[in-house]
């Protein structure tokens, strides 16, 4: 919707009227245009566009997301599943955008507010401890360590909230095992995290 996919590009109306005419005048273009029109060029122009500038581009500094989430959780101040969920719409854009970390924290530090000893507090308080960090990254090992240690706190929420937790976290590993090619102790560990959960699930039923 933006347009960073595309280059700018002369359209003419489809109802344009030429009064009748044999010709009519087309935009003048110039050689250089007409030598600069392979793909490479194309792209140049694309990095340099004002739309592609993280500086000057509101979408991309993160002003408008940003006032989207404000307005967002001012309009529904108690829903803990819209202000948890954009943790998860942040997350896909963390290596691309500068302010996707700033946003997710923001994210983290609002369920921490507005929802102590909540299951989906808890979750994203976990989940966070990989945050930016791939299962392929030398650091994940020590991230998913950090994880379980945080997640020590999910016998102590209430019944309610302590199965809420573990679905999440289940559903959050069981993706996080289906990663092509993980590594074979990160593999082990994750599926020794899994089963302390399931226990911990078991103590709600």
């Amino acid at each position: 919707m933006l347009g960073l996919d595309k280059v700018s590009r002369v359209e003419v109306a489809d109802d344009a009227d030429f009064n009748g005419a044999d010709q009519i005048a087309l935009p003048s273009i110039t050689q250089e245009e007409l030598t600069r029109s392979d793909a490479a060029e194309q792209e140049k122009d694309l990095l340099l566009s004002p739309l592609t500038n993280a500086d000057t581009n509101p979408a991309l500094n993160g002003a408008v997301v940003m006032a989207i989430w404000t307005s967002a959780i001012e309009s529904r101040p108690d829903d803990i599943i819209l202000v948890a969920g954009f943790y998860d719409v942040f997350e896909p854009f963390y290596a691309g955008l500068s302010f996707i970390d700033s946003a997710m924290v923001a994210v983290k530090e609002c369920l921490e507010k507005r929802f102590p000893g909540r299951g989906k507090t808890l979750f994203i308080q976990i989940k966070d401890r990989a945050r930016g960090i791939e299962p392929f990254d030398p650091r994940f090992p020590s991230a998913l360590r950090e994880m379980i240690n945080t997640a020590n706190a999910v016998p102590s929420l209430p019944s309610k909230e302590r199965d809420i937790c573990c679905s999440d976290l289940l559903a959050y590993l069981e993706k996080l095992s289906a990663t092509p090619k993980l590594d074979e102790n990160v593999q082990k560990v994750v599926s020794i995290f899994e089963g302390r959960i399931n226990k911990w699930q078991e103590l709600t039923k």
